[in-house]
């Protein structure tokens, strides 16, 4: 099934990509970092259909990195590295995938030392 999106990207120069917004029908949304080839790179947020939320890095359109994920259902902030977790959408071609998919943590944290790692690698400035 195709998923029809908008994709307003404004060049960020000296980075390499795009920041912009990818949004769809079903409320999910993408922020963030883009690589000129259309994949998630960088730092950003992603709000899954049912609620669940992640705000973290990424490469090729996973979360890898340091992120947090919220998961409405439980009501909880999961603090962490997260390694190649994919969502529920490939921003090149559209396709769907599973949209709810919960991702799982590669190294949980407590949050005072995500924060601190945060810090140390230089990117509290992109988190709230």
């Amino acid at each position: 099934m195709k998923t029809h999106a908008n994709l307003n990207g404004v060049t960020v120069q000296g980075y390499g990509h795009v920041y912009g917004k990818m949004s769809f029908p079903d409320g999910r949304y993408y922020e963030g970092g883009f690589e000129k080839d259309g994949d998630f790179k960088g730092v950003g947020k992603y709000l899954f259909s049912n609620g669940d939320f992640y705000h973290g890095e990424w490469s090729q359109s996973k979360m890898t990195g340091l992120g947090k994920y919220f998961s409405k259902a439980n009501r909880k902030w999961t603090y962490g590295q997260f390694k190649n977790q994919v969502v529920g959408i490939n921003p090149k071609d559209l396709a769907d995938l599973d949209p709810d998919v919960a991702p799982k943590v590669d190294k949980e944290m407590k949050p005072e030392d995500w924060s601190k790692a945060i810090k140390d690698k230089g990117l509290e400035v992109y988190f709230f």
